[in-house]
């Protein structure tokens, strides 16, 4: 007969009442460690400073010295010594008790993390909020110096202080820079980054430091940048979306594998060429689902013929799974209708970010095209299912395939409950069959998506259009009324002001602006032609002259900056890992500035080139 097992089962009650005293525990201990962080002066446990260990051992020295004789050179070196080792025994004394009381609360850090962070932030926003403290500010003593510990166990804690510690390195070196090419700082008006984090912060990024010494500098995300992470939200909103890319890049991958794969492309498929997904520009995504969408019957014939001919296990089973799967391949009529729905979005897409990248884009030109993408973007939200529902019949009848949707329903997911968990209460979310699945669950969804996103990430361009929206061009210039071009003059001026000092005066700026309407030709009709035309009157029209200056200086891209890193990559490959950066820097001007180069005279310059590194002397008789 086996043993019975002596193994005793705890009880729910015990364990309540475990958890409760653990809890009190915590919350006792973090509490203490609240008052100790949140400790604006000295605390007994602080570990003094030299300078105060010096007075103090100074007092002592010198009530000794006054009791003895002072003549006596053996005492002063005795006294010497005695003093040093008092301050290395005192230092080491206090230190040892500030890591004492704080040993206990590290190691309840590493298991009760998340209940003593939230404390700590907690304390830490009241702090910000009622003393305007900083993280850097060397006042903060002991609650520097936690949240410096706990970042060494924290790694939530690890990404805040490493976030704070770039931006503070990237501004402290702009402003470097900025000295060396010795441009005052309180100059700047206009200012892009990308969207990072410790670019964009809005508490600790470059522009949020940036906008602290200057309130005047106009901030400005990368227009680019911002619809990149626009077709990166909407992607990533349905798993729909995320499936149909990787089909994409599957089918890229599978005829680039090898060079009988590609010859087989090639010879059933004779047109545009199939395209790998770029990671970091998601516009140019049309390049790849271009070829797909025109040539799709071509390449599920080549999928079939490889699938059949192919040598490779493996390139024969991903062949055939891709030209016959309906949820995995191209075989399906939900990736025909995707296929549809990208490819017009990311045209539209494309051709915006192409035009904001344009030398001579100006704000007032950027805004319209943003708000004719949103037009769009709602327009085909109501109109456009039904459009690619039509063309998705016409290529699955071309392909065979049955133009209906999957009825299928999805696994559902088993998630683990707590024993406290009211099961009745939880809402279970409702899947829609069919057409109304794929249409509520993909088309609106990331349709919606784009619209949020588009509006969300270029606020900042629509604020702007409220400030110097009267001075776009000429023609709103003149439809505005006297009171209305007063209102934003005025409005314009409290925008660049700081303190007492303001840009523009937006009294004298209003008259001016009357004036000028009247007196431009009829051709001049945008904001740089206007400012070409102030060209030598810019000391009778002063504040005009500063208001479309500032204006024609907020930035809408980054894009030309972004493409000196480009030819950086063409410039210094793997065969010129060690060229120097004198001709590295030589190289990347002539490459960037490509159109003067084409107009130098070659015959000219190698002339006076071979001229001056001639060696041999002419001598005469």
């Amino acid at each position: 007969m086996p043993p019975v097992s002596t193994r005793k089962h705890v009880h729910g009650s015990v364990k309540r009442k475990e958890k409760k005293k653990r809890d009190e525990f915590i919350k006792s201990q973090a509490n203490s460690m609240l008052k100790f962080v949140t400790k604006s002066g000295p605390s007994k446990t602080d570990v003094p400073t030299e300078d105060e260990i010096n007075k103090k051992d100074a007092c002592d020295e010198e009530e000794m010295l006054t009791n003895e004789n002072q003549e006596n050179a053996d005492a002063v070196e005795y006294m010497e010594e005695t003093r040093e080792k008092n301050m290395e025994e005192t230092r080491e004394k206090n230190i040892r008790n500030v890591n004492a009381s704080m040993e206990t609360w590290i190691l309840l850090i590493l298991e009760h993390g998340k209940e003593l962070r939230k404390g700590i932030e907690i304390s830490w926003l009241k702090r910000v909020l009622r003393d305007n403290a900083k993280i850097d500010d060397e006042n903060n003593r002991n609650f520097l110096g936690m949240i410096k510990a706990i970042a060494k166990f924290d790694p939530v804690m690890i990404e805040h202080l490493r976030q704070f510690e770039k931006g503070k390195g990237l501004f402290d070196a702009l402003r470097k820079v900025l000295f060396d090419f010795k441009l005052n700082i309180n100059d700047v008006r206009g200012k892009g980054y990308d969207n990072g984090a410790n670019m964009k912060g809005k508490y600790k990024g470059v522009q949020s430091r940036l906008l602290e010494v200057i309130p005047r500098a106009c901030y400005t995300p990368c227009g680019c940048h911002s619809l990149n992470l626009a077709l990166c939200d909407m992607a990533s909103s349905s798993k729909k979306a995320v499936s149909f890319f990787g089909i994409v890049q599957q089918i890229y991958c599978l005829f680039s594998s090898s060079t009988r794969n590609w010859e087989i492309f090639r010879e059933k498929v004779n047109g545009l060429t199939l395209k790998p997904l770029s990671q970091t520009r998601w516009e140019s995504r049309i390049d790849s689902v271009k070829p797909i969408r025109f040539q799709t019957l071509q390449i599920r014939e080549a999928l079939f013929y490889l699938a059949e001919s192919s040598n490779n296990p493996m390139h024969k089973s991903q062949a055939e799974s891709l030209a016959e799967s309906e949820s995995h391949g191209i075989g399906g009529f939900e990736f025909l209708f995707g296929m549809i729905i990208w490819h017009e979005l990311l045209s539209a897409f494309n051709i915006v970010s192409k035009i904001l990248q344009s030398e001579d884009m100006d704000i007032d030109v950027a805004i319209s095209q943003l708000n004719g993408l949103v037009l769009f973007l709602k327009e085909y939200r109501e109109t456009g299912f039904e459009r690619a529902k039509s063309e998705a019949t016409r290529i699955a009848n071309e392909m065979e395939i049955e133009p209906a949707f999957s009825v299928k329903p999805n696994r559902t997911r088993k998630r683990k409950r707590h024993f406290d968990e009211d099961i009745d209460n939880e809402e279970e979310s409702m899947v829609l069959p069919g057409e109304e699945g794929f249409k509520v669950d993909y088309f609106i969804n990331i349709m919606d998506q784009a619209i949020v996103s588009i509006e969300t990430r270029f606020e900042q361009f629509q604020s702007y259009d409220k400030t110097f929206g009267f001075l776009f061009d000429l023609n709103k210039l003149k439809a505005t009324s006297d009171d209305e071009l007063m209102e934003s003059c005025v409005r314009l001026g409290d925008f660049l002001r700081h303190g007492e000092h303001s840009d523009v005066n937006g009294e004298d700026l209003c008259s001016e602006l009357k004036l000028l309407r009247m007196v431009l030709p009829e051709e001049v009709k945008r904001a740089a032609e206007l400012l070409n035309s102030l060209k030598g009157m810019e000391d009778f029209y002063p504040n005009s002259w500063i208001a479309y200056r500032i204006l024609l200086t907020i930035l809408v891209s980054v894009a030309s900056a972004e493409r000196s890193f480009s030819k950086l990559k063409l410039i210094k490959n793997y065969l010129r890992s060690t060229m120097s950066q004198e001709r590295l820097n030589g190289l990347s001007m002539i490459s960037i500035e490509k159109d003067t180069v084409d107009k130098l005279d070659y015959e000219k310059i190698m002339d006076e080139f071979a001229g001056r590194k001639a060696r041999r002397s002419v001598f005469q008789k």
